[in-house]
């Protein structure tokens, strides 16, 4: 496989991570992020199609660290209409598992299969447990939707060698050897959404989205204290749920925005528990752990009080966890709080780092 780097794409920003092998050591290469203006991609499809092109040029012209010298790309792409399950088999052959998921998809996934990229990856048993059943994860996404981005990453000179969702991709970041011994619920808070995502028994086993976001803190904090987007992004971040601050007109246009996102946590984590995604001993019912990343993971304060409102800890996660070996959190080139924005990408290019795994 070439090595490759990784780029995910969102509708405000193109962010690049490129890993290299050093010895033993997995380290930081080149990194960037380029701001995507507003209407160049709306609701996960690409409006401005040339626009689009000259920021991926740019975003590559404009990397910081070391040049970019392959042109091999696995990317990830807005995931609004990109669905994930985790399906039973029966015992089989590998060459008949992909028969049996087309077979089997247009009911596990509400998409028309003639329509969608589909593709599966057999979920190994626990350690030390046989199963009598295959367990799958199936990925499936519109062509329209993927084509679009593969024709323009193409127009920019580059080449597609994998398009992955951003969920299965942060916790190839996030999820150490240690934290893959538990049911981990792992929340992204990104600008336009956040995506809950479950992990167990070496799988994500369940991913959605919620609608309460990065911008819909700054936009609330932006109201109240009549300010600019851009200012009210600052203060959101140093001062979050400060109470002290501002005579509390933060915090109290921040809090009910807030107490709506952890009542949403956890609904999803009693979801979870209480519907069969770990069946047959082929995951765990209990989630140990709540992660959060996401570039709006270090609104200060907002883990804290989401603890206390789900009644669980809530830690903020690694992303260089399967990187840095020692109990370092950042590299000399990335803080840990801009890092926290950077982990899908940072999944993405551990993928494409030659005989990672």
């Amino acid at each position: 496989m070439p090595e490759a780097f990784g780029m995910d794409i969102s509708d405000f920003s193109i962010k690049i991570i490129k890993l290299e092998r050093s010895g033993r050591k997995i380290n930081i290469a080149s990194y960037g992020k380029t701001n995507v203006p507003s209407g160049v991609i709306e609701k996960g499809l690409i409006s401005k199609s040339q626009d689009f092109v000259h920021l991926l040029k740019e975003s590559i012209d404009e990397i910081s660290g070391k040049k970019l010298r392959t042109k091999w790309v696995i990317v990830s792409v807005p995931e609004r209409e990109t669905f994930l399950r985790v399906v039973q088999l029966p015992l089989m052959k590998d060459e008949d598992i992909k028969r049996a998921i087309k077979w089997g998809a247009e009911e596990n996934i509400p998409l028309n299969i003639d329509e969608a990229y589909f593709d599966w990856e057999k979920i190994p048993p626990p350690p030390g447990k046989s199963l009598d059943h295959i367990d799958a994860m199936v990925v499936a996404s519109p062509r329209i939707t993927i084509d679009s981005y593969i024709k323009a990453l193409e127009a920019a000179d580059l080449k597609v060698l994998a398009v992955e969702m951003g969920p299965t991709a942060a916790m190839r970041a996030i999820i150490t050897p240690e934290l893959a011994k538990e049911t981990v619920l792992v929340v992204d808070v990104g600008a336009l959404k956040t995506v809950i995502t479950v992990y167990s028994a070496g799988a994500v086993r369940f991913t959605s989205t919620v609608d309460v976001s990065g911008h819909t803190m700054t936009d609330a904090i932006a109201k109240e204290m009549n300010v600019s987007f851009s200012e009210a992004e600052k203060i959101k971040i140093e001062f979050g749920f400060d109470k002290d601050v501002q005579d509390g007109k933060i915090y109290n246009a921040l809090k009910p925005i807030v107490d709506k996102f952890a009542k949403q946590i956890s609904d999803y984590i009693n979801f979870y528990e209480e519907h069969d995604f770990h069946e047959h001993g082929s995951g765990q019912r209990k989630i140990n752990k709540v992660l959060i990343c996401g570039g709006s993971a270090n609104v200060k304060n907002l883990a804290d009080y989401c603890s206390k409102k789900i009644k669980m800890d809530i830690e903020t996660a690694n992303p260089w966890g399967n990187i840095l070996k020692l109990p370092l959190k950042e590299t000399p080139e990335i803080s840990y709080e801009k890092s926290l924005g950077y982990t899908t990408a940072i999944g993405l290019a551990l993928r494409g780092v030659s005989d990672y795994k």
